[in-house]
């Protein structure tokens, strides 16, 4: 139903409500005053002289009793008509019987109030009316009186009286009119706003469905986002996963030495691409609000110490020398999120290398009891270019750099330091910068780390080591690939590793193994042909729950997690996998397992 129907619709109901209302009122009036008239049928009936009284005042009475039946025959307008009628004539008949012995008379003025009970402002015509028959009953009850009275002097009174009355009856409708005109203004005043508020509601809601709309389209259009990252990162990823691990498996094979340098400039490119498209993700992970902050404990400084050798050949490269300071007040062994840490650091470290040359750059880290207790504050201060003062927010915007020409000389996408701000955030942090213009910059901030016992962490690390030294021969580990060259890249892992291993291309064949044979580890790939691996790991699931299944994804979006808990994994490695990652995963699964019966062994983990 539209707008204006719905309104009209309502002051139809607000008119029908009114005239209802009016209707009550009449029933009522006609019914008391029916009563009241009544017994006097009985009084003049005991007198000869008004015997024909008894007789008016029965008909009166009856024909004041059937107002409500001539209201309920929808007959309205005449028994409002009637009323009057009926009221002025009791009224006046009364008024003649008892003669000057009564003011019964005064009775006609709130007769005169009942057409502007009955009727509206747009019906005129019958107040002018009612107020006629009214007066006429009132100048022939003062007529009568004053023939009565002393006729000789009825012709000199009677103009003069006339007069008065028909002024009174001037008066009267002016005065009527006067307030119905008030109460016109007031009707019209009342719908024009609710005209108003009509219209206000309508262009309200007219509002609300365009949100409405462009909430879907925006939720289509980030789906639409959401599934093109999901793909690209699974494209990228695949081949960049085939190119990480054989350079890997020919650095741990013995390369010449004339080959280690080209390798090493192969890895580190890998890396670097690999590292672009995490900042990717991360950035959408970051902008959906899906990237949830760990705390567990972790070693900062040798966390430190591994950020800096990474960094080393990139700054002996641009004949950089790094230095790490840390202040030993720091507790050995921190909770926090060591990956996101480390990546803030790393980011911060990595400009400094990127925009320094010759130079010295130094990484500070100490306790800040000014702020409070367990605040660290890590310093990354640099000799570069510097940052112009104008330029110091805008590199912290999504994909801007400093100036128009840095990605032209060094290169980037400006996500970095963008990721960096939004990472702080979570943890409850900020970053500040202060920089001179061809002298440096260094950027500054503060995270409340508590101390962890030494104890929790040397159990994970334990747990790590034993790992290291158990043997696996008698596992068998059943791998569901269909990509030939990750297949390659896979099983030369586990051959080094002294895995056991049987290889399956396509979810179908993988589920008609898994049925004829006990696997103590299936690596489940999610993209394939025949049958995927949310399917595949869906029918395992139906007929085993104890073996562990770990998808080996090329896409890190929180939605293929998602899935892949839905369908019964217990985990997830993320393509292009670090060949110690992906060992420590694989170990870890063999050793612990699945409880029957429980849910997963292990909570959800990415390795990258």
């Amino acid at each position: 139903m539209s707008e204006s129907a719905t309104f009209q619709l309502e002051n139809n109901n607000t008119l029908i409500s009114d005239q209802a209302r009016k209707t009550k009122i009449s029933n009522f009036i006609g019914i008391i005053l029916g009563l009241i008239i009544f017994p006097y049928t009985f009084y003049f009936n005991q007198s000869v002289e008004y015997e024909y009284l008894a007789v008016a005042c029965l008909l009166t009475s009856l024909t004041f009793l059937t107002i409500p039946l001539i209201n309920h025959l929808k007959k309205t307008t005449f028994a409002r008509y009637l009323l009057i009628i009926l009221s002025t004539f009791s009224v006046g008949m009364f008024s003649i019987i008892l003669e000057a012995k009564s003011h019964i008379f005064i009775f006609f003025f709130p007769i005169i109030l009942l057409p502007l009970l009955f009727f509206t402002y747009k019906q005129r015509t019958h107040i002018i009316i009612s107020y006629f028959i009214i007066f006429t009953g009132l100048v022939c009850d003062i007529s009568y009186k004053i023939y009565q009275q002393d006729p000789a002097i009825a012709n000199e009174l009677m103009p003069l009286v006339l007069s008065n009355i028909i002024f009174c009856f001037l008066l009267i409708c002016v005065y009527s009119f006067t307030i119905l005109k008030q109460k016109q203004y007031f009707h019209e005043n009342l719908e024009k706003k609710n005209q108003e508020l009509l219209s206000q509601i309508t262009v309200r809601r007219q509002t609300e469905a365009s949100l409405r709309e462009a909430k879907s389209a925006a939720e289509a259009m980030s789906k639409s986002k959401e599934n093109f990252l999901s793909s690209m990162s699974h494209e990228l990823r695949t081949p960049l996963n085939a190119v990480i691990g054989i350079t890997n498996l020919l650095i741990d094979s013995d390369p010449k030495k004339e080959q280690v340098e080209n390798l090493n400039i192969m890895k580190f490119s890998a890396d670097s691409l690999l590292s672009l498209i995490n900042d990717i993700l991360d950035y959408n992970k970051i902008s959906a609000g899906k990237l949830d902050i760990e705390h567990i404990p972790f070693n900062l400084v040798q966390h430190l110490k591994n950020i800096k050798e990474a960094n080393t050949f990139k700054a002996t490269e641009r004949n950089n020398t790094i230095k790490l300071m840390v202040d030993p007040a720091i507790p050995k062994i921190l909770k926090g999120d060591p990956t996101r840490v480390a990546q803030v650091i790393n980011n911060l470290l990595s400009n400094a290398v990127k925009f320094t040359e010759e130079g010295l750059i130094e990484i500070r880290v100490f306790m800040n009891e000014s702020i409070g207790d367990n605040h660290i504050t890590f310093e990354v201060e640099d000799q570069g270019v510097g940052i112009h003062p104008e330029n110091i927010d805008k590199i912290f915007m999504d994909f801007e750099q400093a100036e128009s020409s840095t990605t032209r000389k060094f290169g980037g996408t400006g996500l970095g330091l963008s990721i960096t701000k939004k990472l702080l955030r979570l943890m409850n942090s900020n970053i500040e910068v202060s920089s001179t213009l061809g002298a440096g910059s260094t950027f500054r901030f503060t995270l409340e780390l508590l101390p962890s016992s030494e104890e929790e962490y040397e159990t994970l690390t334990k747990l790590d080591q034993e790992e290291e030294n158990v043997s696996y021969a008698h596992k068998k580990i059943l791998l569901v690939e269909d990509n030939p060259f990750n297949v390659k890249v896979a099983t030369q892992f586990l051959k080094n590793w002294a895995l056991p291993y049987e290889v399956a291309e396509n979810g179908q064949i993988a589920l008609e193994m898994a049925q004829k044979n006990n696997y103590d580890l299936i690596l489940m790939d999610l993209q394939m042909p025949e049958m995927n691996g949310y399917e595949a790991t869906t029918e395992i699931r139906k007929f085993n729950t104890n073996t562990p299944i770990v998808a080996l994804t090329a896409s890190a979006i929180a939605e293929v997690k998602s899935r892949i808990e839905s369908a019964g994994m217990n985990g997830a490695i993320t393509k292009p996998f670090v060949p110690n990652d992906l060992k420590k995963s694989v170990m870890k699964y063999l050793t612990l397992g699945i409880k029957k019966g429980t849910k997963d062994a292990e909570k959800f983990q990415e390795a990258r």
